[in-house]
């Protein structure tokens, strides 16, 4: 080896190489320590070589050196092939700063000490950042004894700490590993599939990162045309970095609004307003008007939606005069729309605090909260994420409404038994029909409303042409039986 160019360990042992994969490095606690021996583990079909080769890329269109050493893999041209659909992949850098050679003869003819000298001369040459070696099962098939093998990963290790070059290992055995191999390298990430009913999710976790906090636990990735993206589990962030919300947030004007006339003195900034109800009677109409009232005074909104498409639910607001349209086509309303299949929690949350940052978002509206629980694969995860996103949005200092259905038809006269994570929100509205001299009329009353004095009156009101039209007090007390939408059939989503 040229001592000349050898790099000894040194504080450059604390630097970090950030991965560029979208999630990663917020799991790696801010990327990969330099020169590391690390180890990524996962079934066929995985996404272990799209994970390498695009941290690969991304460091070489950075200007860095990437070699990229195969054993028993794909060969290099039909691993081209693959990548070339990914938008990272640039072939320009192919051949220059990221560099593919066969290691699989030396190995074969000379064993694991002749795939150490052929490492060795290659970062003499190169001095690349990265080394990504695939295909590392071939060198545990031809070691013998545990010990062997820990003494190669040991020597390739002090390769990669005296050049600098951090080392990724990739291989098939996902959680089959011997002691040896994880006792000597610096880190282990799995990359795994979960099969729930007739759907699969990716799941990516790290399970060794020596020196480095990271994030515990299963985190939910997918392969896209980007290449991977890993997005990190919400409830797992760590938050003590970021100023806790506000202890007596002020009030938040609603104007005219059928909350702001319910509520009469408002609710407060930052704070979080759950309308429950049954279908049809207002929910998202309520939801639309709290929107329409932070545009009205310059606020920047956002509606996060599941079950009404966009066009549909923007062609309800203008309907009633709330000009969504014009607000989404000036910048002032952003509205983000899935269908509740197979969604990823994580990956929503990430989309909308990413609006938020970017445009300064002060008001949120979830529309069916029913569809973004319901659409995950983890049912137990609702009520820990929820506390999370909910804490979150209030750090953010975003005022947030969010719908949630109820039964059509149930008892009204029972006693309250459980509001489902009520904890949760600091103001309840319960919205329903009730039947009343052989009519349908509407309800709408106030179950909880945090740090503020309020009036539990029964208010009857209407949807005319232009919106809500609150009618007055209930002039007699809703029927038991009869009545439609109770808050206790709020349990967990099925």
């Amino acid at each position: 080896m040229d001592a000349k160019r050898e790099r000894p360990p040194d504080d450059r042992a604390a630097d970090l190489l950030p991965t560029g994969v979208q999630g990663l490095d917020t799991l790696l606690g801010g990327g990969l320590p330099v020169g590391g021996l690390y180890m990524v583990e996962g079934v066929g079909g995985a996404g272990k070589t799209v994970l390498a080769a695009q941290t690969g890329f991304r460091l070489a269109a950075q200007g860095h050196q990437v070699l990229f050493l195969t054993l028993i893999a794909e060969s290099h041209g039909k691993l081209l092939r693959h990548l070339a659909s990914l938008s990272f992949f640039d072939a320009r850098v192919v051949g220059r700063e990221f560099v593919l050679l066969n290691a699989f003869n030396d190995l074969e003819s000379g064993g694991p000490d002749a795939l150490l000298a052929l490492v060795g001369a290659s970062l003499n040459e190169h001095r690349p950042a990265l080394l990504i070696l695939d295909g590392f099962r071939t060198v545990r098939g031809m070691v013998e004894r545990d010990v062997d093998l820990a003494k190669f990963l040991h020597r390739l290790s002090s390769l990669s700490t005296a050049t600098g070059c951090t080392t990724l290992l990739l291989t098939p055995a996902a959680g089959v590993g011997s002691e040896a191999e994880h006792t000597v390298v610096d880190g282990v990430l799995e990359l795994s599939q979960f099969h729930h009913s007739f759907r699969t999710t990716r799941l990516l976790q790290v399970y060794k990162l020596r020196g480095r906090p990271h994030l515990l636990g299963q985190h939910v990735f997918a392969i896209t045309r980007q290449g991977v993206e890993v997005y990190p589990r919400l409830e797992g962030q760590r938050r003590s970095e970021v100023a806790a919300a506000p202890a007596n947030p002020e009030p938040l004007e609603l104007g005219a609004t059928l909350l702001g006339q319910i509520t009469r003195q408002g609710i407060r900034r930052a704070s979080i307003t759950h309308i429950v109800g049954p279908p049809g009677a207002g929910k998202t109409l309520m939801g639309l008007e709290f929107l329409a009232e932070g545009l009205r005074r310059g606020e920047k909104c956002a509606v996060l939606g599941f079950y009404e498409s966009p066009e549909r639910l923007l062609a309800r607001g203008d309907r009633a005069g709330m000009q969504l349209s014009q607000a989404v086509a000036s910048g002032g309303l952003s509205v983000l729309w899935h269908a509740p299949i197979e969604l990823s929690l994580d990956r929503l949350a990430l989309e909308l605090f990413d609006d938020i940052t970017a445009r300064g978002v002060q008001r949120v509206f979830i529309d069916g909260l029913d569809g973004l629980l319901a659409g995950a694969p983890h049912p137990e995860r609702a009520q820990p994420f929820m506390a999370a996103l909910t804490n979150e949005l209030r750090i953010r200092g975003v005022t947030t409404c969010m719908t949630q259905e109820l039964a059509f038809l149930d008892q009204l006269g029972g006693p309250v038994r459980r509001l489902y994570m009520s904890p949760l929100y600091e103001n309840i509205v319960w919205m329903r029909y009730d039947a009343a001299r052989a009519q349908m009329r509407r309800l709408v009353s106030l179950l909880k409303l945090r740090e503020s004095p309020y009036d539990p009156v029964i208010w009857q009101f209407h949807i005319a042409e232009t919106g809500f039209v609150l009618d007055g007090p209930a002039d007699d007390p809703p029927a038991g039986p009869d009545a439609a939408g109770t808050p206790d059939d709020t349990g967990t989503p099925e």
